[in-house]
């Protein structure tokens, strides 16, 4: 296959349908004997939401849109495909070393690794994580402020109370006062 060949494969993966991209997703799980792919996929998007968010919130698995793995295979595909499209020549073998052919192909494989990681930071769902955050956040704190609310209200009724009941006492200070001003009085006139 000639250089150009392969340039117009490489655009076409943008373009596949659900079939083909089903069916080469079915492919390579037969040729890696990889069944457990799109469990690993989920594990890998969970493990990555839960290092990059507080571990007090807890987000429910069914609130997260978990990518389906042929999906994440066909961006994986395009994204290393425009990685292929633009560096053409690590693919040609004519007139090259079998050093420098082996270090066109570390090279492939390194750049594949971080297109592979890239694709994955790109598929994890950020901004509804941050949008349940927030949700969470807001909730708890209007939790707070009700709670504030009714401290605050349960403490003005026993300030209430207490000055109900300082009255009372004040009140009945100043009867026994009477009281006692009366009965000296009466004890003067008894004199």
């Amino acid at each position: 296959m000639n250089i150009g060949n392969f340039q117009k494969e490489l655009v076409n993966i943008k373009s596949w349908n659900n079939n083909k991209i089903k069916d080469e997703y079915n492919e390579l799980v037969k040729k890696t004997k990889c069944k457990y792919l799109d469990k690993l996929l989920e594990k890998i998007v969970i493990i990555d939401i839960k290092l990059k968010i507080n571990d007090k919130f807890k987000i429910p698995k069914k609130d997260i849109d978990i990518i389906k793995p042929y999906d994440f295979i066909h961006k994986c595909l395009i994204n290393i495909s425009i990685f292929c499209w633009k560096n053409v020549y690590l693919f040609s073998t004519k007139n090259l070393k079998p050093s420098e052919k082996q270090y066109h192909l570390n090279l492939i494989e390194r750049n594949i690794r971080k297109i592979i990681k890239n694709t994955i930071r790109d598929i994890i769902p950020f901004e509804k994580i941050l949008s349940l955050y927030e949700d969470k956040n807001k909730e708890e704190s209007d939790v707070e402020e009700d709670e504030d609310e009714e401290d605050d209200d349960d403490d003005e009724d026993q300030e209430e109370e207490d000055e109900e009941e300082d009255e009372d006492d004040d009140e009945e200070d100043d009867e026994d006062q009477e009281e006692d001003d009366d009965e000296e009085d009466n004890d003067d006139d008894d004199d």
